[in-house]
């Protein structure tokens, strides 16, 4: 069965209104932030450039595996979910999605509703292991995870996964990768992830950060992995 989720990405997030956007841009000091569950588009000329093409760049990265491997409207956990403007995004494509990450604030102001709700903590040790989900994203967050850490933290979220469900990683090469990295994924560490999970592996390649179009068999910015049950 090939993806059933429809794209519907004819509109825009727009923010014009300079008081909304001077609180994205001090979210976005620290992870990309946007308000709304749409691509994030503004006609203000601030500097706020920045802010927009970051929230813009990781907005592709969740919507390629939308657009590639959500086959059902279901259950969706957002790991590292930072400002929420993505996990907002998931609202619109699932039945029901959460976001966990240590700071939810401008998230839980901005970007929840009815079917998103955001979960102040970390994963997994605050994330209730009953729970079922259809499709887990992890999009730029295992480089924040210690070495010795990463297989216990792929191995929770695989035990969170309904059947048939799949896990969505991203994360920077050592080659792109800056800020507070733990974890990142060289080459050797890549090849050992593949190796521990490989009965799980759906696919891996790569994401190009320069234009984030879709997965690639050779080397880009971005690593991806995709993991079923």
């Amino acid at each position: 069965m090939g993806p059933q989720v429809i794209l519907d990405e004819a509109e825009a997030s727009v923010i014009d209104d300079p008081k909304l956007m001077k609180q994205i841009c001090i979210a976005s000091a620290g992870k990309p932030a946007w308000i709304g569950s749409r691509r994030p588009e503004t006609n203000l000329d601030v500097g706020v450039g920045g802010s927009r093409v970051w929230a813009s760049v990781h907005y592709r990265f969740y919507l390629n595996f939308v657009e590639h491997f959500m086959e059902r409207r279901g259950r969706v956990l957002d790991i590292g979910c930072g400002n929420g403007q993505n996990t907002a995004m998931l609202g619109r494509y699932s039945e029901y999605v959460e976001g966990i990450d240590p700071d939810v604030e401008f998230a839980s102001k901005y970007n929840a509703g009815e079917w998103v709700k955001f979960i102040k903590g970390r994963f997994p040790e605050n994330i209730n292991r009953e729970s079922r989900y259809d499709y887990i994203f992890c999009v730029e967050t295992i480089e924040h995870v210690p070495y010795d850490e990463q297989e216990g933290f792929i191995g929770v979220a695989l035990g969170l996964l309904a059947p048939n469900g799949m896990m969505f990683i991203t994360t920077p090469n050592e080659q792109s990768a800056g800020g507070d990295h733990k974890g990142i994924w060289t080459n050797d560490i890549a090849r050992n992830r593949v190796f521990k999970f490989h009965n799980h592996v759906v696919c891996y390649g790569f994401f190009s950060n320069a234009n984030p179009v879709g997965i690639c068999s050779h080397g880009a910015s971005h690593r991806m992995m995709v993991l079923a049950p």
